[in-house]
């Protein structure tokens, strides 16, 4: 009950803010109530993540709002659960676990791999808000060719050095785990950011408009590159995957 009050008081804040939709508020207290359940530990890590991206979504938002971003920094519940879905999944592995005896004999450490997987959320997002204005000369991640500010598969100095900051702020909530478990939350989610360039640049629906490179595109014209079926927030949660599993990888898995 206090979770979810403390959850319900937060996302009616972020609604009010206009950090969140209405559906991603409802999207957000679920994932803020499981998170508070599952300790403290799961709860900082959503937390850090949740207020660094949302402030940084606003931060320099006109200049990046020419970039046709597919999202807004007011984000709704299909972006919420691409970003913690696979966390709020964890979360609540580890809640069963741990108080319903239920999984107990599965080696795994479910809560450990929801920190890695918004590890990864956050990781993303800063390479996202912050490189899409501060880098320079960004590059495709899969062939190298210039590519213009804030497209999908771009990368850059600063993007890559926002990217590892944003995976560190969160990856330090798994040090009370021993610091092979922190470092491999921070690999893991490094890694999965750049699945998520690399998805970017070959899968993710985008179209062209005017020369320019969107996200956003009419239902009836098709993508000029990728899969219509895949969007950015099926690639976002297809990042956390990848990042969970490279940190269960790296902390060891039972053979």
């Amino acid at each position: 009950m206090t979770g979810a009050a403390l959850s319900l008081v937060v996302c009616f804040v972020a609604y009010r803010a206009r950090s969140l939709t209405l559906n991603g508020a409802l999207a957000a207290f679920i994932v803020g109530t499981t998170a508070y359940i599952a300790g403290p530990l799961a709860a900082g890590a959503l937390l850090t993540f949740f207020m660094s991206s949302s402030g940084l979504s606003r931060w320099r938002k006109r200049a990046k709002d020419v970039f046709g971003f597919e999202k807004t920094g007011v984000r709704d519940g299909s972006q919420v659960a691409a970003n913690g879905g696979l966390a709020t999944l964890f979360y609540a592995l580890s809640v069963m676990s741990v108080h319903f005896r239920m999984f107990h004999s599965v080696n795994i450490p479910w809560q450990l791999l929801g920190i890695a997987s918004l590890a990864e959320a956050n990781a993303d997002t800063w390479a996202t808000e912050i490189g899409s204005v501060l880098g320079r000369s960004p590059r495709s991640i899969v062939n190298g060719r210039l590519c213009g500010r804030g497209e999908s598969g771009a990368v850059s100095v600063s993007g890559l050095v926002a990217s590892i900051a944003g995976a560190l702020v969160v990856s330090l909530f798994a040090i009370p785990y021993g610091h092979l478990a922190m470092a491999g939350c921070m690999v893991g989610a490094v890694v999965g950011a750049l699945c998520d360039s690399v998805l970017g640049a070959t899968l993710q629906a985008q179209w062209l408009e005017n020369g320019v490179l969107t996200e956003t595109g009419s239902k009836e014209t098709p993508p000029w590159r990728g899969v219509r079926a895949i969007s950015n927030d099926m690639v976002n949660f297809m990042a956390t995957v990848a990042a969970a599993l490279v940190t269960w990888l790296f902390i060891g898995a039972p053979r």
